[in-house]
């Protein structure tokens, strides 16, 4: 390894040394916030593990994306990371989705065929805001309509066409666009993340609404952000709905 790279690493290192993201900070300040019961410390310091987590996946997507946007192939970044370039476009971009439910595939297909009317490169956050809303039946289009944000009216401040309009046979045969890193890693992390943190053993699409609400980016923050509608209650609705619904958390088929 060149010199340069090995100061620049070096200064990474004492970064990280000096950064509140020491264990043992981390460590004192659960022990400051839980009190004196082994458990629940223990409950506290998962929570705050799952923030770490969701951070550090943060971090670093930002960085895939942003050698992504320079034109950097998948093999050089696989490269980077040290893994494979099957791997890492599994991790940031092609999700599995056996666990999904009708729904939630149904969401993620009616967010691929809004990208692709729209003729854009890939299938944003946006998007699957799109999709989840337009999913009849589902705990995420319940809460989203519920609070003013239908299919409509999320075109409307897109400036889009509406969900379900004709095709024709030119857009039938158009491929759908692959899936933004950011919208991958949703999928592929996030949702099946807030499954594990529910106990489910399945994604809905609630997962995914919940997943998404954590971290909305630009366009989805904006959208919200105009229907006066903020994350941390939406995400309240969610959790309402599905102990309400079926019995079982799940309102879609």
């Amino acid at each position: 390894m060149a010199t340069a790279q090995l100061r620049q690493f070096d200064e990474l290192h004492r970064l990280v040394t000096r950064s509140p993201c020491r264990l043992q900070d981390l460590i004192t300040a659960v022990e400051r916030q839980a009190g004196d019961d082994p458990l629940h410390r223990l409950t506290a310091a998962s929570a705050l593990a799952a923030d770490l987590a969701h951070t550090a996946d943060g971090l670093l997507g930002h960085f895939v994306d942003s050698a992504r946007r320079s034109g950097q192939p998948w093999s050089r970044i696989g490269v980077a990371l040290g893994v494979t370039r099957q791997a890492v476009q599994q991790r940031f971009v092609e999700p599995d989705l056996t666990r999904f439910t009708d729904g939630a595939r149904r969401a993620v297909t009616l967010a691929g065929e809004a990208a692709r009317r729209r003729d854009r490169p890939a299938t944003e956050l946006e998007h699957l805001l799109l999709g989840l809303s337009a999913v009849p039946r589902s705990v995420a289009a319940t809460v989203l309509v519920a609070a003013g944000a239908s299919p409509d009216v999320i075109e409307g401040h897109l400036g889009e066409p509406r969900i379900g309009r004709a095709e024709s046979p030119g857009d039938q045969a158009a491929a759908v666009p692959p899936l933004a890193p950011k919208a991958g890693r949703l999928l592929s992390e996030g949702a099946p993340g807030e499954a594990a943190t529910l106990g489910h053993n399945y994604v809905g699409t609630e997962h995914v609404l919940l997943a998404l609400l954590r971290r909305p980016g630009a366009v989805v923050g904006t959208i919200l952000s105009a229907l006066a509608v903020t994350a941390d209650p939406l995400r309240e609705q969610v959790l309402q709905v599905m102990l309400t619904g079926a019995g079982t958390g799940r309102v879609e088929d």
